[in-house]
């Protein structure tokens, strides 16, 4: 509310010393990457990194309470404040899904290593490292940049020759290859833990949320004296892994922090590296199947039709004709030799063209020293006055007379 200027007077037509303003909402506008970095330190939000705060974590509006219902709280959800100097740390709060989601972050494009590793180095550590803005009576501005500190910090395990310029060449990758050293050695204890206790890995399975759902039942139930010891409370009866350790959620982070950035590189080199799409791969099957088995795509050969052009790379077509029947009722000696020679297909493949030719040879030696054979045993037998002689038959009988003497 505030004062009434120029000497108004009261809506209801009193002279009123003070006009009353309606107060006006505040629209604040808040994302998710700003919740996740004023998660606060609660043991359960704390290690999470930017992937795995979106996967499991969401906002909530607080719902108003009664005076009745402050007095005893009935829990059905892991409810968690923001941090005390985050701008909705009175109105939200932030609650665990009991199921994973998997998120989606629009604009996120990364390069391979191949092409940028620093750029690649600097995307995977702002989604995968658990950065968090401290409290402390710095502004805002100033406590935000320094938790993007990490991202760049010099590694210790840098050559100490290196000079200040190829050191700040190499921030994001030297800082990114010693945590993903420390990331590897904790998920490999986090897979260790899951497969010892024979447990799917999961947030809720961790160690944290397990002591918050006994703290929570405790209150419920009104044990809040401990009459039992806490691993009593947490184990059933009977429960073969009660003295084995759980993950926690920083093993559980880095488990899934080892796998997202393999996936990561994974879409970077598949949006960079164009390989054939499947119809021409299997176009290309399909032409060489039909080479391998009629020759197709070899070029013009002999009796070819076409342009001449090389059509050896064009998408394989339907078959239009198929292969005639052989005929068998020659009527003249020509319509033989004109089937003999392929004369019948109008497109000859390479080993058609090597038979005809084949075949062409063949028949004519063997025709030639036929008829050769024929004049000299008709001039042997007029001189001789053999009986065996040709004049006048034809070669087959020619030749079955050979064959019978």
């Amino acid at each position: 509310a505030g004062r009434g200027g120029g000497g108004g007077q009261d809506p209801a037509g009193g002279d009123g010393e003070e006009d009353a303003v309606p107060a006006r909402p505040v629209v604040v506008t808040t994302s998710t990457l700003e919740d996740w970095l004023w998660r606060g330190d609660d043991p359960i939000l704390a290690p999470m990194s930017w992937q795995v705060y979106s996967m499991w974590v969401y906002r909530i509006e607080k719902p108003p309470r009664s005076k009745a219902q402050q007095g005893h709280v009935r829990h059905r959800f892991v409810d968690i404040e923001f941090s005390a100097d985050y701008k909705l740390n009175v109105t939200h709060a932030q609650r665990l899904a009991t199921e994973f989601r998997v998120p989606l972050f629009e604009g996120f494009t990364m390069p391979p290593n191949s092409v940028d590793a620093e750029t690649a180095a600097m995307y995977k550590q702002v989604l995968l490292r658990p950065l968090r803005v401290e409290e402390s009576e710095d502004p805002e501005d100033v406590r935000l940049l320094q938790a993007f500190d990490s991202l760049c910090a010099p590694c210790q395990l840098n050559v100490p020759q290196r000079t200040r310029s190829v050191q700040a060449a190499q921030a994001f990758s030297a800082a990114w290859l010693a945590f993903q050293s420390a990331q590897k050695a904790k998920a490999s204890e986090a897979r260790r833990r899951f497969l010892s206790r024979y447990e799917w890995p999961s947030l809720w399975e961790t160690q944290e949320v397990q002591d918050r759902l006994d703290a929570m039942w405790a209150e419920e139930t009104g044990d809040d004296d401990g009459a039992l010891p806490a691993e009593e409370r947490m184990a059933p009866p009977m429960d073969p892994d009660a003295g084995k350790p759980r993950a926690t959620v920083d093993h559980y982070v880095a488990l899934i922090g080892e796998d997202v950035a393999l996936n990561l590189e994974g879409l970077a080199r598949a949006r960079v590296e164009k390989h054939p799409r499947a119809y021409q791969t299997d176009a290309q099957v399909h032409q060489v199947y039909m080479k391998a088995t009629s020759g197709g795509g070899e070029g013009q050969e002999a009796g070819d039709e076409g342009d001449g052009g090389d059509d050896s790379l064009a998408a394989p077509q339907p078959n239009e004709q198929v292969f005639p029947p052989v005929p068998w009722g020659f009527t003249s000696q020509e319509e033989l030799l004109e089937t003999l020679r392929f004369g019948h297909r109008k497109r000859l493949t390479p080993f058609a063209v090597f038979l005809r030719e084949m075949i062409n040879y063949v028949f004519t030696s063997r025709t030639a020293l036929l008829r050769l054979h024929i004049n000299r045993t008709n001039q042997q037998g007029r001189q001789n006055g053999d009986s065996h002689h040709f004049h006048g038959k034809s070669p087959s009988q020619v030749r079955h007379a050979i064959t019978d003497a």
